[in-house]
């Protein structure tokens, strides 16, 4: 951008306000694991989810770990440069492939019986392929992909793969918060908090 270029500003107008009723909301929406379960199905498992910063993973073998209540996805970069994300489930017997976190690696690896993947997702190697008469066919095999995108220095996920884009699901926000260039700003410290309460 040269000196003349001018950043767009955030709209001044005030955005109408939704209308969110005003009843009282039942305590079991922050206790019940029902109404858990009903948010998870419904909500958490269709939205586009904030799953991490950008510059984890902005080199190929680089990856992150991500946790949506019950899943645990793998954010990577693959060597063609490409982003993935995938369930973070062995295909064979359904081990966690990653532990929570990040790291570098040439291909992702099962623990139990070695079973690996590139980075991609695509199915790399099975030890002992003839013990299978049933065959081990790669396009099946190959890890179970989730939606990802990236917006704001961040990376973002959708579990749904018939869900809208990301630039569709986030409307007017970008308008309002592009201007901050926060793609521009930089990580200097991370924490990770756990508080014994309920997923709200």
């Amino acid at each position: 951008m040269n000196s003349h270029q001018r950043i767009p500003m955030t709209p001044l107008e005030k955005a109408p306000e939704p209308d969110l009723g005003t009843r009282l909301i039942p305590v079991e929406r922050y206790i019940d694991p029902a109404f858990m379960k009903v948010e998870m199905d419904k909500v958490w498992s269709r939205a586009w989810l904030l799953a991490g910063p950008e510059c984890d993973v902005r080199n190929p073998g680089e990856w992150f770990t991500t946790e949506v209540q019950r899943e645990s996805i793998i954010v990577a970069r693959a060597d063609d440069g490409r982003l993935n994300a995938f369930y973070n489930v062995c295909r064979h017997r359904a081990n966690q492939l990653c532990a929570s976190g990040y790291g570098r690696s040439e291909h992702f690896e099962c623990a139990f019986h070695r079973w690996q993947w590139h980075l991609d997702g695509s199915l790399k190697h099975v030890p002992e392929a003839n013990d299978f008469p049933q065959g081990c066919p790669a396009a099946e095999l190959a890890l179970v992909p989730v939606q990802v995108d990236t917006w704001g220095g961040f990376v973002w996920i959708n579990m749904d793969p018939g869900a809208c884009s990301l630039r569709e699901y986030l409307g007017e926000i970008p308008q309002h918060l592009d201007p901050y260039q926060f793609e521009k700003m930089v990580l200097v410290y991370d924490e990770t908090v756990e508080w014994n309460c309920n997923w709200k």
